[in-house]
């Protein structure tokens, strides 16, 4: 079982999933055996990751991941990031990288992600459905094992729709694209941001990644697994693009992406009660600002250990 029950410094109870190593080459990202991004953090090369197996609901400015909560929303980007460190050494809020690579597990498993598209239900198929507690929103955990990332009871739920999730490490700035590298954001630091020198454009409908220079200030949307990538683009640069779930490795991994080219936007996964298609372990969000809070976007806790830690 890789569900395995935690405790925090502080003594609190959480519910985690186990991820271990994987590979580029096994995540179909590129012809490697370089381990993928995610476990590599502040200069270590870990074994393996532990998932929130559920969104956080905080309590007391603290972050849980345990079952049948209310997810908490309405919360900042900082705040949120704030209740995950105050847990102890080693606990964050989950980052793109660990998120990325959740999805890359799901298609690799062939278990794309079901979950609330449609208020408490699954849009494709309405038996599917969670328990609701306002006519939309569920309670964490409370759908099939077709919610979990690899449909089943020991998977992580609710990857898909319910609420979006702030992530750390990844962001827009006037369109491009900038990351924390690695996974080194599981150290809940904002330092050591570089750009990527690249960013998406539209054309006709659909979105192109394009170099930086190419790019235009203005607000874009197109479905995630439609993406392309202009040829002026550096192969190199495409892999870890594909690592990092900001240009798929094949059409199976579905979702839609808002971006806003013009300012500096956070990065936010999964879709919403509503979104219905639109959701998905990489629809993808960089349009709301950091300090905004909204009913439709939480958090997920991660821990690592470190030697250090």
């Amino acid at each position: 079982m890789n569900t395995v029950k935690m405790n925090d410094q502080h003594g609190g109870t959480d519910y985690m999933v186990r991820i271990n190593k994987a590979t580029l080459h096994e995540l179909k990202c590129a012809d490697s055996d370089a381990l993928h991004d995610a476990f590599f953090v502040n200069g270590q090369e870990v074994e393996e990751l532990y998932i929130g197996k559920y969104a956080a609901a905080i309590y007391n400015d603290r972050a849980y991941s345990l079952p049948y909560q209310k997810a908490t929303t309405e919360i900042t980007f900082k705040d949120a990031a704030d209740a995950c460190a105050a847990k102890g050494p080693g606990w964050h809020m989950a980052t793109n990288a660990e998120m990325a690579l959740l999805a890359l597990i799901c298609q690799r498993l062939g278990s794309i992600p079901h979950g609330n598209t449609n208020n408490g239900k699954y849009h494709g198929d309405e038996t599917e459905r969670g328990l609701t507690y306002d006519d939309c929103d569920i309670l964490t955990g409370s759908g099939p094992v077709t919610w979990s990332h690899d449909h089943t009871e020991d998977g992580v739920y609710d990857l898909c729709g319910n609420i979006f999730e702030m992530c750390a490490g990844l962001k827009l700035v006037n369109g491009i694209i900038h990351v924390i590298p690695n996974n080194d954001a599981a150290i809940n630091s904002d330092d050591g941001w570089v750009s990527l020198g690249v960013g998406f454009v539209s054309r006709e409908g659909k979105l192109v990644l394009v170099p930086a220079d190419l790019v235009k200030r203005d607000f874009i949307s197109g479905w995630f697994h439609e993406i392309t990538v202009d040829p002026a683009v550096d192969a190199e640069v495409v892999s870890r693009l594909k690592a990092i779930g900001m240009v798929p490795v094949s059409d199976k991994n579905v979702g839609h992406v808002w971006l806003n080219n013009e300012g500096e936007w956070p990065l936010s996964v999964g879709g919403h009660w509503h979104n219905g298609v639109h959701a998905g372990a990489r629809a993808v969000s960089c349009d709301a600002w950091p300090w905004l809070v909204s009913t439709s976007v939480g958090v997920r806790l991660a821990f690592v250990k470190l030697k250090s830690a």
